[in-house]
């Protein structure tokens, strides 16, 4: 018995498509936090014993820089010095690579000066990784002794690196001497106002800037 022909399928038979159109790939692009820096008036025996936690960076006859591990540093600095006090609002800045953000506590000096008096300091990111946060920083300080003549004209660069759940630690940037007596006004409400405290011109406390990747 001859077998049955079997009619092959038809020319026009549709090819089905994929479940799912192919989806374009989307790298996500990190966001990165921002840089908190705050300043403090700490007694040097506590800054001391905090140097002594931490891990120190640099250090010199008068500056110290180092890493403070951890996010209980503001606790920790009340346990042991609950005089320490902050001075002047902390500064949040965006931690956006390729550009820099400036942190000025200026005045012009008037018909004494045509140069600022104060303090700035200028960051620049050049890393920002789930490891580590780069960047450089550039400190400007111009002060004016009581008598209005110079105290000091200096610029402090420093390149530093925070990895995750630390903070960077500076101190001791500033002189312990009487500034000229008419910029105090124009330091009232930045940290520049530590020259008003008579521990820090006894040289018992330090000025002490903190920055915190958050």
């Amino acid at each position: 018995t001859k077998e049955p022909e079997v009619a092959p399928p038809p020319t026009d038979t549709p090819v089905l498509a994929s479940s799912g159109s192919a989806k374009p790939i989307v790298h996500e692009i990190k966001k990165f936090k921002d840089l908190h820096v705050s300043f403090y008036e700490v007694s040097k025996t506590t800054l001391s014993q905090l140097i002594s936690e931490g891990q120190i960076l640099n250090e010199t006859a008068q500056t110290r820089s180092f890493l403070w591990h951890g996010s209980d540093f503001q606790a920790r600095l009340k346990e042991l010095d609950p005089d320490s006090r902050s001075h002047g609002d902390p500064r949040v800045e965006p931690f956006n690579l390729g550009g820099t953000f400036n942190i000025e506590f200026l005045h012009m000096g008037g018909k004494r000066t045509t140069e600022p008096v104060g303090l700035s300091i200028t960051v620049t990111p050049t890393l920002a990784s789930e490891n580590q946060w780069d960047f450089n920083t550039e400190t400007n300080i111009n002060l004016k002794n009581e008598s209005g003549g110079s105290l000091l004209s200096t610029v402090i660069s420093g390149a530093y690196s925070i990895p995750p759940k630390s903070m960077l630690i500076i101190a001791g940037i500033l002189p312990h001497q009487k500034v000229f007596k008419d910029d105090l006004w124009s330091f009232s409400g930045t940290p520049l106002v530590i020259y008003e405290s008579p521990e820090f011109l006894n040289g018992v406390t330090d000025f002490v800037i903190v920055f915190q990747p958050k």
